[in-house]
């Protein structure tokens, strides 16, 4: 499973450079947890997280290197993730740190939205 699991991630890194992280979190291991735009249906190794609606999202140990990856998902008011060992977890928003990425998607949903109230769309 562990080898599979490094396969799919670097298979993953290699064919998205279009990927972006859009937030991140400390995890329990002294790594990162990061919250990308790539769609779960990439992860054609992961059968039942590829079938999720949603992102994905890798948990990197205190090393650097990616141990699980899972499928996220904004569930107001937390992100509900699945990880490929199975776990659930829920993650507050005010948890999370937006990279440059992050910012300016949720700037331009923003904006989208005064946009639309103010032509009463």
């Amino acid at each position: 499973m562990k080898m599979t699991l490094f396969a799919l991630l670097a298979t993953l890194f290699a064919t998205a450079a279009h990927a972006e992280i859009m937030m991140y979190m400390n995890n329990e291991a002294g790594g990162l947890l990061q919250f990308s735009d790539m769609p779960c249906s990439n992860l054609t190794e992961l059968p039942k997280l590829q079938q999720m609606k949603g992102f994905i999202a890798i948990s990197l140990g205190a090393n650097g290197k990616a141990e699980l990856v899972a499928c996220y998902e904004y569930t107001e008011p937390t992100y509900h993730t699945v990880w490929s060992n199975g776990e659930a977890r829920w993650y507050r928003q005010d948890a999370l740190t937006l990279t440059a990425a992050g910012k300016r998607v949720l700037k331009a949903y923003n904006d989208s939205l005064n946009k639309t109230s103010t032509t009463g769309l």
